[in-house]
């Protein structure tokens, strides 16, 4: 499924308002244990079957976001890193970039447009 989402962003890619990468789209900068214990997790393979587009990724930040930790208590990926993920996958435009970042309603959604620019 990983594989397949990461496909699928990278032809979407072509397109000239796609941010462009720095780095390999097959981790995207994340820790091995981190990159491999997200994309098996129940939660991220949810969120690449049900989340399509950069609205619906946002909407779910803003609902299901309570940290920004790469790890929740019990050890698995948190919300915020399996989103973060998705969002890599899914490319954000410059423009989608910037609404993250100064996106007034949610102080994880802002966290989590930085993360974006750190790993990607």
């Amino acid at each position: 499924l990983f594989q397949h989402v990461v496909e699928e962003g990278r032809q979407k890619a072509r397109a000239k308002s796609i941010l462009p990468l720095w780095g390999p789209d097959s981790t995207f900068h994340f820790n091995q244990l981190l990159l491999r214990n997200t994309i098996h997790s129940p939660y991220f393979q949810k969120c690449c079957e049900k989340l399509m587009d950069w609205n619906a990724a946002i909407d779910e930040i803003y609902y299901e976001v309570k940290s920004l930790q790469p790890f929740s208590n019990d050890k698995s990926p948190s919300t915020a890193f399996c989103l973060l993920l998705r969002l890599m996958t899914l490319r954000m435009t410059d423009h989608q970039l910037g609404l993250t970042l100064k996106h007034a309603d949610s102080p994880f959604i802002r966290g989590i447009g930085f993360l974006y620019l750190r790993y990607v």
